[in-house]
């Protein structure tokens, strides 16, 4: 037996499963039209009633979702780079039990794949490093991990003796440059 007060406190914090998925839909909507602003003039000049001008919301739901402009462009990237990481991880591990040449041409395809569905990210991305744009909390490490899946997939290369585990850096670091100078090039057409 809680006091009233304690009840209408704990059911305030619960959302209905019908407010949640408004919230969602609503936040998704708000991270699409930064993502699209900021391509157009950059990210310098996306401003917060842009952005809900573009998402069709007042400036004021905007701030009752991101606490600022920043903190949008912060959220922007963050789940951009989250959903993209996952799909890498599974790209590297589906084809753990191929051999060699094709598990490196799979993950190769899916990677490209991924980054394809991901491309206008990828351009914001590329502008804001190109821009020296500071975001914060903004994570820089995508090619990172392309690189830790390629070194993975070279040692096991070198494991089948297809070449020397003393060439796995080298190789890897080969690899993960020609996909980025093709991503950049991509995006950048």
């Amino acid at each position: 037996n809680e006091p009233i007060f304690i009840r209408v406190m704990n059911a305030s914090k619960k959302r209905s499963p019908v407010r949640a998925k408004v919230r969602e839909v609503v936040s998704e909507a708000l991270l699409d039209a930064a993502e699209s602003v900021a391509l157009e003039p950059g990210l310098e000049a996306a401003s917060a009633s842009a952005i809900a001008q573009r998402a069709g919301v007042a400036v004021g739901t905007l701030y009752n979702y991101f606490p600022d402009r920043d903190g949008i462009l912060a959220a922007l990237f963050k789940t951009r780079r989250g959903a993209i990481v996952p799909e890498l991880d599974a790209a590297a591990t589906a084809g753990a039990a191929l051999p060699f040449e094709d598990r490196l041409r799979a993950y190769v395809r899916r990677l490209l794949e991924v980054f394809d569905a991901n491309s206008s990210f990828l351009r914001l991305s590329v502008r804001a490093d190109g821009e020296g744009t500071k975001i914060k909390g903004r994570d820089k490490t995508l090619m990172t991990q392309v690189l830790h899946h390629i070194e993975q997939i070279m040692r096991d290369g070198a494991t089948r003796k297809l070449f020397p585990a003393s060439r796995v850096p080298a190789y890897a670091r080969m690899l993960q440059a020609s996909v980025k100078a093709l991503v950049l090039w991509h995006v950048e057409e």
